[in-house]
């Protein structure tokens, strides 16, 4: 039967500094702040948007190894990927690698270059072409 999805609502990441990461997702990488608050449990939340990808950050009161589940990375589309590539690396962002072409994914493939957010979480810029 399944259930309609509209798309994705948002990615929960849990963060040990929320201060570090609200300036990382934002000054470096253009998110607005949608809202921040604390949380019934006391955990600081603060959720990011940019386009149509939400981030919710999450800083518990003490760091804890999460076990709820893992995902690899955070792709985020843009149009320009070499454009996007030279402000990012002009703020000061270390990529792992430099641009890749994969003509296997979709119809005319995609390219991509990943990097690391300030908690180790890994990112990617995503270009569909």
């Amino acid at each position: 039967m399944g259930i309609e999805v509209k798309g994705i609502a948002h990615v929960g990441l849990y963060i040990k500094d929320l201060e570090r990461s609200k300036h990382f997702y934002s000054e470096v990488l253009g998110f607005e702040k949608v809202c921040e608050f604390v949380s019934l449990e006391d955990n600081k939340m603060a959720f990011m948007k940019s386009g149509n990808l939400i981030i919710e950050l999450i800083q518990h009161k003490t760091w804890m190894d999460r076990r709820d589940g893992l995902f690899d990375h955070i792709a985020m589309e843009v149009g320009n990927i070499e454009e996007v590539s030279e402000k990012l690396a002009a703020s000061g962002i270390v990529f792992e690698s430099d641009i890749y072409f994969d003509n296997l994914v979709f119809d005319r493939g995609v390219k991509y270059q990943a990097f690391r957010g300030p908690d180790g979480e890994h990112l990617e810029i995503y270009q569909t072409l």
